[in-house]
């Protein structure tokens, strides 16, 4: 057999740009699926948050417009405690995201009276009277809570929600309120509970939940999602 007939072989050099070529090729396509997947988590945490907290809202709104003007002592946001909106027939209950984590604070969080004692994150509740608020403002104490008979909200989807910060103001005059609620993911991996601002009077009051920045999240932060709602609504009729 001649020497122009033979096949010719790979040398080492060209073996090893091939290997080289093959492995750069791999790492792109490993690095493409990973970014996906990292956009694809962070679209579905973020929908999660804006779709459960639309509903939310849109539960807030309907029962508010319906009901009589809401007096200054039935409207309960304090960061450092739990949060409560009694309407007169209906009464909103929730939990600080803060209160579910040791690291965000020292109260415990809302819990329903159910076997297993579970957590209350957002809760509808029927309560004629206000009788809630007036006990809790009497002497701290609230009645029996079931989930049986309560609308649980935030904690019904992929992602477990709560509420970072509530801001109520407004007046039985008028009618009108204006609430802003922080909702979002609520993990101590990846949300801080204590960041806090200063406001335009000099005082410090807390922001709620934030997404930690990616060097803080363990890279948990595609899980992450906080988001504020904010809207007006007027009650059924003024005094």
């Amino acid at each position: 057999m001649s020497q122009s007939n033979r096949m010719r072989g790979f040398t080492l050099v060209e073996l090893m740009i091939s290997m080289t070529f093959i492995a750069v090729l791999l790492i792109m396509i490993a690095t493409v699926v990973i970014m996906t997947s990292k956009i694809y988590t962070q679209g579905i945490t973020l929908r999660t948050v804006n779709s459960e907290g639309r509903l939310l809202v849109e539960d807030m709104r309907r029962t508010i417009s319906q009901a009589q003007p809401i007096p200054a002592a039935h409207i309960i946001t304090s960061p450092s405690e739990y949060g409560m909106l009694c309407t007169g027939k209906y009464t909103y209950l929730w939990s600080y995201g803060k209160t579910f984590n040791a690291s965000g604070g020292s109260t415990s969080p809302l819990k329903y009276t159910d076997a297993g004692s579970p957590p209350v994150y957002f809760a509808k509740v029927n309560d004629a009277d206000a009788v809630i608020c007036d006990t809790w403002q009497k002497d701290r104490s609230l009645p029996s809570l079931s989930k049986q008979n309560s609308l649980s909200l935030l904690d019904n989807g992929d992602r477990v929600l709560a509420i970072h910060r509530a801001a109520i103001t407004g007046s039985p005059v008028s009618g009108v309120y204006h609430i802003t609620l922080t909702i979002g993911t609520n993990d101590a991996t990846t949300v801080d509970y204590t960041t806090t601002t200063k406001t335009s009077t000099g005082s410090i009051e807390p922001l709620g939940g934030q997404c930690r920045p990616p060097s803080q999240a363990d890279g948990q932060e595609d899980y992450c999602a906080v988001n504020v709602f904010d809207f007006v609504v007027r009650t059924g009729s003024a005094v």
